[in-house]
């Protein structure tokens, strides 16, 4: 066997197991939306480029039939590309979304690793759906003693806010009315900026939805800002949009004004 079919062959081999692997990660921990949210493409790039060009190009270099210590180089090849692989993909799984906290006026995506899981009070939210994150409800407290608490330990004591305080979560039908009421209109997200027009009808196509009966809230992720559509009748996240979402909506859903081109406050 020349060195170019052996190389060829490997790159078969190759690109069989990474796209494997690309399933997963597209299909399965960053479904949908969430792998543009969550920016993961350039460990992707990574990884694929590693185990893509970096083997077959060493199969190249180093294959010669009837090569004495051949079998040693290529086992040596493909637990270089093994461990590669294995180290990327752990990487891109330990960064995958687990959880989608709606938090007073937004939604935030949290890593499993950002939180202690011990502190989820709910046995329903430790069980996370195969392709998708688990849908969450962070309620401030409600007693002024407890809430002054909070918010001193995130202001002066370095603690997270809401969205990684597993202790005050709820399942998401708890704050179903919360996230209606902080909505604003997909009639308004069509005007705010160029495209989003199209995005949000092309959208609200796929989903057979009308525009009336549809919010849009924010949801932020540690790189990126969408506008996750919601039901306004359900208050369900249906699918986010690459749009700006922190316009000021001069006509609420629930009448009330919504903060402008701002970023979310710090302690909820």
């Amino acid at each position: 066997m020349s060195r170019f079919r052996a190389s060829f062959i490997h790159l078969m081999i190759s690109a069989a197991v990474v796209g494997s692997v690309l399933a997963v990660v597209y299909f399965i921990w960053y479904p949908g939306w969430y792998y543009q949210l969550v920016g993961v493409g350039g460990l992707l790039i990574i990884l694929v480029g590693v185990d893509l060009v970096l083997g077959p190009a060493l199969t190249l270099i180093l294959f010669r039939s009837g090569k004495p210590g051949l079998v040693f180089d290529l086992t040596v090849i493909a637990i270089v590309q093994l461990t590669a692989l294995l180290y990327g993909a752990n990487a891109v799984f330990q960064q995958r979304p687990y959880f989608t906290v709606f938090v007073v006026d937004r939604f935030e995506v949290v890593r499993i690793k950002d939180i202690d899981p011990d502190d989820i009070l709910y046995a329903s939210l430790k069980e996370k759906p195969l392709t998708k994150p688990v849908l969450v409800y962070a309620e401030q407290p409600d007693d002024p003693q407890e809430f002054q608490a909070y918010l001193q330990s995130v202001l002066f004591e370095g603690q997270p806010d809401l969205d990684r305080r597993p202790e005050f979560w709820k399942p998401y039908t708890d704050g179903v009315d919360e996230v209606v009421a902080a909505a604003g209109r997909a009639s308004h997200l069509r005007t705010v900026e160029t495209g989003a027009a199209a995005k949000v009808d092309r959208a609200l196509s796929r989903l057979d939805r009308e525009v009336n009966r549809v919010g849009y809230v924010p949801i932020s992720s540690q790189k990126l800002d969408f506008a996750m559509l919601v039901d306004l009748d359900t208050g369900e996240p249906m699918v986010a949009i690459d749009i700006n979402p922190w316009f000021r909506d001069p006509d609420k859903v629930t009448g009330q004004s919504q903060g402008a081109g701002e970023s979310p406050p710090d302690a909820g």
